[in-house]
């Protein structure tokens, strides 16, 4: 029984969804407006070819904090810095600037294990001023436990991106069964011991 109660409390630990949103706020930003390779956040890794921008930039978008832009022709691949599986839940896209607003799309594609491939397409409103900047744009079921994602080059556009959403997946509900069993046969040995 000693034995047990660390297990069920490492088990309890893993099975609690860790959520996280990356805003590109931090005190390292993502470059210093120029072109970057990586960044990581809150156990987010993101990589590719993607600028920081601070608000307050005229003919940028404006939210009134950081986020990085999209202007190449590259992808920017998404994933959990300890390559665990996550849920991608939600993201908000802007025009790039004033120069490149247009009611484009962008496609994120994801895999899941077993090389499954999801794909949803956003489509942006065009609008560029008075708040109508970032749009918040949410995944379906089919981003849900992932093994990474990118923004497809397919998109061929110029986007900007802030508050990445997401979640760690938690621990699969056939783990607690086989762990209960475990525990239970580790109490009827105690008791035959007995």
């Amino acid at each position: 029984m000693k034995n047990t109660l660390p297990l069920l409390a490492l088990l309890f630990v893993s099975q609690t969804v860790t959520a996280a949103v990356v805003t590109f706020d931090t005190p390292s930003f993502p470059g210093s407006s120029g072109r970057i390779e990586q960044y990581t956040e809150s156990g987010v890794y993101l990589a590719g070819a993607f600028n920081h921008a601070d608000t307050g930039i005229s003919g940028n978008p404006n939210n009134g904090t950081a986020f990085i832009q999209y202007d190449d022709t590259s992808s920017i691949n998404i994933g959990m810095a300890n390559g665990s599986l996550f849920n991608m839940v939600s993201i908000d896209i802007a025009e790039l600037n004033v120069n490149f607003s247009a009611a484009d799309t962008v496609t994120f594609i994801g895999y899941r294990p077993g090389s499954v491939m999801v794909t949803q397409v956003f489509t942006l409103d065009g609008l560029m001023g008075m708040g109508s900047d970032f749009q918040t744009f949410f995944f379906d079921a089919g981003f849900y436990g992932i093994q990474y994602a990118y923004v497809s080059d397919a998109s061929l556009g110029y986007y900007s991106f802030d508050n990445l959403n997401v979640q760690a997946v938690p621990l699969p509900a056939a783990a607690w069964l086989f762990v209960s069993g475990l525990v239970g046969l580790m109490r009827f040995g105690q008791r035959r011991k007995k």
